[in-house]
């Protein structure tokens, strides 16, 4: 029997934000989880071995000892057929963009699109083996549609994944181009915040058998909170070079899903605001919606009818721990 949960009542905004920065350090959660269930802990140490390793240990091995001893051993050859004393800084320069790209088009171009499958199916079992342990159920929502119709179970999931991976592509191409604005890196970050929070939350929703429609509607209403919740984890990442940052964002997810996964997000509320000024909701989603929703209207009919059911709209006060209908995992 799945557990129900009563929403908390509305904060003010700066309140449910320190709630979150609160509720994304509580690694209790994970303990607890990874001491009961034996696949979620095999998929975690898995992300550990993947990620931390093999991913970050091969990056550091290079750059630490790798290059400079090639670099080393270069520079001795190059010597002993030159009177100079060493590599000028011209050809060191061009040395070193050499490597690189041996070293990423042998090893770390492959390895990063490997870790993006593996990734997903660990994340995957942890996400439900937290929902089991916290909510009470495992994947509720969408497994009764699965068992009831599996040909429109499959359209469903395919078009609710077409059009997330759009949305969240465009969510993505839009913290991006505000880090080209004055004062961008902060308007950026906060953008990264938001992203990353939606991320970590997004399977329990979907585990919940929520439509695309209400996870928006539920992310926007409790901004203040996914604000607070994902700043942690994003400035853990955000300094750091490309491949160092995804590989380390990688390593950390599956405890911030699990942690998620068992936090209840608390809505902030206008009236508790200073002078009344902040909104009860704040529009994250609705520019990258807009597009992806004109840019759906380009599919066939029947797939189109099939985009309208996925995202059709359940009550927007819905519990992050009740199943809607007509939903399913991505």
């Amino acid at each position: 029997q799945q557990q129900q949960q009563q929403s908390p009542d509305p904060r003010a905004p700066w309140r449910c934000l320190l709630q979150g920065v609160w509720d994304s350090f509580q690694f209790i959660k994970v303990f607890k989880l990874l001491t009961r269930n034996a696949q979620a802990r095999d998929s975690v140490r898995n992300c550990i071995l993947l990620n931390g390793v093999l991913f970050i240990g091969s990056l550091a091995f290079y750059q630490f000892a790798m290059f400079p001893f090639i670099r080393l051993i270069l520079e001795y050859a190059w010597n002993s057929k030159s009177s100079d004393s060493i590599l000028s800084p011209d050809s060191q320069l061009l040395l070193e963009k050499f490597l690189d790209g041996i070293f990423n088009i042998t090893w770390v171009f492959p390895m990063f699109f490997l870790a993006k499958i593996l990734n997903g199916l660990y994340y995957q079992r942890v996400a439900n083996s937290s929902f089991e342990t916290f909510r009470g159920s495992s994947a509720a929502g969408y497994l009764d549609v699965r068992d009831k119709d599996l040909a429109g179970w499959i359209s469903l999931m395919l078009s609710d994944a077409l059009y997330t991976v759009v949305m969240e592509t465009l969510l993505i191409i839009e913290t991006s181009l505000v880090g080209l604005l004055p004062y961008g890196i902060y308007i950026s970050i906060l953008f990264n915040c938001w992203v990353t929070s939606l991320y970590c939350f997004e399977y329990g929703w979907l585990n919940a058998g929520w439509s695309l429609q209400a996870r928006v509607v539920y992310f926007e209403r409790h901004w203040a909170y996914f604000l607070g919740f994902g700043f942690p984890f994003v400035v853990t990442t955000y300094f750091m070079s490309f491949l160092y940052s995804t590989a380390l964002f990688s390593l950390l997810f599956p405890f911030f899903v699990i942690i998620a996964t068992a936090a209840t997000p608390v809505p902030s509320s206008y009236k508790l605001s200073f002078l009344s000024l902040v909104p009860d909701r704040i529009p994250i989603c609705t520019p990258s919606r807009q597009i992806t929703s004109s840019v759906m209207k380009l599919l066939p009919s029947p797939q189109r009818k099939q985009f309208n059911s996925s995202t059709s709209s359940p009550s927007s006060t819905a519990k992050p721990n009740r199943p809607h209908n007509a939903r399913t995992i991505t």
